[in-house]
């Protein structure tokens, strides 16, 4: 018996947010994520973070890209997790001011870069829109005076069919969130609690 839903593809029940954007300088800032995790990832998975924005003209967008190795490995990820404290990022001298769509994930470390389906606003390769950066300068452009986040308007809200095990399933003789297997015998019944993955 199995009250879980079967998705081959099912995202990872881990929600990126964007929590702040600290400028520092000289085209340096630095964007804080938390990553708010249900459960850990199965394999360990490096963060990535990338700024994009549409370029008039041309198929693909103005893109610049940031992230790392979290100081602790997704494989062991519970609760909320901040990432990007300690990583200074620059803008390239070629990024006009503006507008800039964050967009973030994790890929797997050692999969060619595979990456990971996570609950959020998910765009057609698999990054999480978590708002955007707006770098600021003087109008002619060239110096960046400043950078600032401004978050979705909406908070995402995950379906309930990702929750892991949000709630239980009533089948008469037994209640479960998960999966058991029920074995009838002449006299009895064997219960037996299936783990979940």
């Amino acid at each position: 018996v199995n009250s879980r839903v079967f998705d081959p593809a099912a995202p990872l029940a881990i929600t990126p947010r964007a929590a702040k954007v600290e400028y520092l300088g000289d085209r340096k800032f630095r964007l804080v994520v938390n990553w708010e995790a249900q459960r850990a990832t199965p394999k360990e998975c490096l963060v990535f973070y990338h700024f994009s924005r549409p370029t008039p003209g041309k198929r693909t967008p103005t893109e610049f890209v940031g992230g790392g190795r979290p100081a602790r490995a997704t494989t062991q990820w519970d609760g909320v997790v901040t990432t990007g404290e300690n990583w200074p990022m620059t803008i390239p001298e070629n990024m006009p001011l503006g507008e800039y769509d964050v967009l973030v994930g994790l890929h797997d470390a050692g999969n060619h870069g595979q990456r990971m389906r996570l609950q959020g606003e998910e765009d057609s390769r698999r990054r999480y829109r978590v708002g955007k950066l707006i770098i600021e300068g003087p109008k002619g452009g060239g110096a960046v005076s400043n950078v600032r986040l401004v978050l979705p308007e909406a908070r995402h809200v995950s379906s309930p069919r990702w929750l892991a095990n949000a709630s239980a399933v009533d089948f008469g003789a037994a209640k479960t969130a998960g999966a058991f297997r029920c074995q009838v015998a002449a006299d009895h019944a064997v219960i037996t609690p299936l783990p979940d993955g």
